[in-house]
């Protein structure tokens, strides 16, 4: 009978993981990495940076290839997550299409960005803060026979999952993994390990990410509270390494003094939530009544202009963020809101996914 449930188990954990993809680090661990980038570049490098990516974050910057993975017209991006390089084998130049030639790709053309339009600065810098960030989750220059491990199916603490998402997401989640906590280790580097951190081209970090790989696969499918507190410092290093290599790339491209400004207004643009579909890719800010809001233990949503399921924009606040709006979100119930974010398209809907109770307004 205990065999039987196991069965069912991952049976129904293979079901689910079939239905999504994981993607690199989570929203959390992307935000660190900026968070500490940007905590360590010149102030001359972050204003020639913000502006190029115009009232895009570094937060948002971070996030982007993840959040627009759905839209059809950024499908060919998918395959730049990630490249698989089975045991014993190392990698081979390609086609651009795995994550250390596209990182290769992009940052050969930002360092010629004076021939380049200040759209494409901006597309490039989305994909580089997201693929080094990626580069540096272990599993994402793994093997393909499980799929960088997404096929690893096991339990945590007896619920279903897989090796990817958790190095993903749970261990960052579980351990309460922050930016501060991850630069305690950047005080203990010398000056020449954070150069050295700085130097090494995108193989080089390939060769010494997979390094990490035989430990990070536990011995049987079921891993405790004990793999996740032993592997917390691991996924602090490597996303403080990330923010590390993403700040001395920016710094290498982005330092120097450069007049261009964006093309795009300097101002967000005040719409309403029945125009939302409209803006997709665009920050802007959103201006509609709440028709309902619905809380979940994983998610929560805020529907605007209309009720479910004929609402033309949903906002979205993860369990993880759900903390920071201290009111609850039920309090934006029947009001009138302004919500700013970047839109984006989920299975044919609009959303706008936030983090920050400053992103809310009451009218």
């Amino acid at each position: 009978m205990k065999s039987y449930r196991m069965i069912k188990l991952f049976l129904t954990a293979s079901l689910f993981f079939s239905l999504t993809t994981c993607f690199g680090w989570g929203r959390s661990g992307h935000h660190i990495i900026a968070e500490i980038a940007r905590s360590l570049m010149s102030r001359s490098t972050i204003d020639n940076v913000k502006a190029y990516l115009g009232a895009t974050t570094f937060e948002e910057a971070s996030v982007w290839m993840d959040e627009m993975r759905s839209e059809g017209k950024y499908e060919y991006m998918k395959p730049w997550h990630y490249i698989n390089i089975e045991k014993g084998g190392q990698y081979a130049a390609g086609s651009g299409d795995n994550i250390v030639d596209r990182l290769n790709i992009v940052y050969n053309e930002l360092r010629n960005k004076q021939q380049l339009g200040t759209e494409t600065i901006h597309t490039d810098l989305l994909i580089l803060f997201h693929l080094i960030g990626d580069l540096f989750q272990p599993l994402h220059v793994g093997y393909g026979v499980d799929r960088g491990g997404n096929t690893f199916l096991l339990t945590v603490n007896g619920k279903p999952s897989n090796l990817h998402a958790v190095w993903d997401n749970e261990i960052i989640e579980d351990e309460h993994i922050t930016t501060a906590g991850c630069l305690e280790y950047y005080k203990n580097l010398s000056p020449a390990a954070v150069s050295d951190i700085g130097n090494m081209d995108f193989v080089g970090w390939t060769t010494e990410n997979r390094k990490l790989l035989d430990e990070m696969y536990p011995q049987g499918h079921q891993i405790d509270d004990a793999y996740l507190q032993n592997n917390k410092v691991v996924v602090e290093k490597q996303l403080l390494f990330a923010g590390v290599k993403l700040a001395a790339t920016l710094t290498t491209l982005f330092n120097a003094s450069d007049d261009r400004a964006m093309a795009a207004p300097s101002t967000i643009e005040k719409i309403d939530a029945a125009e939302a579909e409209k803006y997709i890719g665009k920050r802007v800010t959103v201006c509609s009544t709440v028709f309902g809001v619905k809380e979940l233990p994983a998610i929560n949503f805020i529907n605007l202009g209309a009720r479910y399921p004929d609402s033309p924009l949903t906002i979205v606040v993860f369990a993880e963020d759900k903390a920071n709006f201290k009111d609850g979100l039920a309090v934006y119930d029947g009001r009138h809101i302004c919500v700013t974010g970047t839109i984006k398209e989920y299975k044919g809907k609009t959303e706008i996914i936030i983090s920050d109770p400053k992103d809310i307004s009451v009218e």
